[in-house]
């Protein structure tokens, strides 16, 4: 294994696992109705992985300095959604609905840590 692939591949398995702890096991998209959208998730839920994400990614910015690696980590998180979303008659758009807001969100996280560093950097 090569040096830093095990913080890779170690912080893709707890974002994996933010999805279904925060969100259920059951969590599943479905439209109740054309265009009528419902994933039986509060909103909280949706703020609390949002919110983990972000930290995440700004604890874990050092430990990650390729961008490679930092969409990386994120991938099976969203495959994880987009797993859940399969039975959906909007197709790919409801993946993307979901899932660019995580992205932006570890992103951001990732981003937020390299400016704190730079800020606190002796």
């Amino acid at each position: 294994m090569r040096p830093g692939s095990r913080s890779v591949f170690i912080t893709a398995l707890v974002i994996l696992a933010l999805g279904p702890v925060v969100l259920g096991l059951d969590w599943r998209g479905h439209e109740t109705s054309p265009g009528v959208w419902r994933d039986g998730v509060a909103l909280w839920r949706w703020g609390v992985l949002a919110g983990l994400l972000m930290i995440g990614g700004a604890l874990m910015a050092r430990a990650l300095p390729s961008p490679g690696a930092r969409l990386l980590v994120i991938l099976p998180l969203l495959g994880w959604c987009g797993w859940m979303l399969r039975s959906s008659a909007l197709g790919p758009l409801a993946w993307l609905i979901y899932s660019l807001p995580l992205l932006v969100t570890w992103l951001g996280g990732t981003m937020l840590g390299d400016a704190w560093r730079r800020w606190h950097a002796p």
